[in-house]
């Protein structure tokens, strides 16, 4: 089943990148991005006035050369309904927090979220989010070529400006994934969203999807830093990977049918993301 017959005749395709119900969940998702994203000025005991002001500047100059078409909408709708319902809908299970990040860690180190895992022990993991629906499979080979670049350099992802709980600074060794659904699934989530049909949200298929992408993605950057003898990627891989696979584990009775599998597989990005793990061979000895 194609993700595209999950759309309902409420909001039926006008063109290509121009959806109503995108459209007007934009709005919202664009209002919760901005409300609940880490503002770095909080920092400034931390990291001084003037090094703070200087990541303000450097997003600023950045944001001139974006382009706010409907792709872009897309994903913004997109980013704040996997922030929203990872919580809510425990889309990733119970017990994990999502921490919508600086527009600095957004922009310059393309974190868009970030995954809180808490145990019963009261510590916590934490997995970076990318979050990509881009119909261009030159933007996801950029985001899979920095992650090969941070494992092979055994320095993984920073997320500069962070504060949850009783912590408050920079998180370094993040191991970074990319997540992603073609355009046909984000305008279904979003007429549901819009609608505000929960029970639909918390049991759609697209959690699946997150799941899978991050699970297989781990399972390889793992190898990969095992076969180059990166130590530090290891154990940042090793950790996230055994908290997804105890997610999968805890939700096999729910496992997707085939029908919803099938839209899983055929979904284009999914595909392309899935793709982007063939360059992450083990070099020849």
């Amino acid at each position: 089943m194609r993700a595209e017959s999950f759309i309902t005749p409420e909001f039926p395709r006008r063109n290509p990148g121009e959806h109503p119900v995108i459209i007007e969940t934009y709005i919202k998702a664009r209002e919760m991005i901005k409300d609940d994203a880490i503002d770095p000025r909080n920092f400034t005991n931390l990291y001084g006035s003037e090094n703070v002001e200087r990541d303000l500047a450097e997003v600023e100059s950045l944001k001139k050369r974006f382009k706010y078409d409907e792709t872009q909408k897309a994903s913004d709708v997109f980013e704040a309904l996997v922030y929203e319902q990872i919580e809510l809908s425990d889309w990733l299970g119970p017990n994990v927090e999502t921490v919508r990040t600086s527009e600095f860690d957004d922009i310059v180190n393309g974190i868009d979220l970030i995954a809180e895992f808490n145990s019963e022990d009261n510590t916590s993991s934490h997995l970076a989010l990318g979050v990509d629906i881009t119909f261009g499979s030159g933007c996801i080979e950029k985001k899979f070529n920095r992650i090969k670049k941070e494992i092979e350099n055994d320095n993984l992802a920073t997320a500069k400006y962070f504060e949850s709980h009783n912590f408050k600074g920079s998180l370094k060794q993040l191991p970074r994934v990319v997540i992603g659904v073609e355009k046909d699934t984000v305008i279904a989530l979003a007429g549901l969203w819009s609608r505000q049909e929960k029970q639909k949200l918390a049991t759609h298929f697209v959690k699946d999807v997150i799941v899978q992408e991050i699970e297989k993605q781990l399972r390889v950057f793992l190898i990969y830093a095992k076969s180059i003898g990166s130590t530090s990627a290891i154990k940042s891989y090793t950790k996230a990977l055994g908290i997804i696979k105890s997610i999968r584990e805890a939700a096999h009775q729910d496992k997707p049918d085939k029908s919803q599998q099938d839209a899983i597989t055929n979904d284009r990005v999914f595909r392309e993301i899935i793709g982007q793990l063939s360059k992450f061979q083990i070099p020849s000895r």
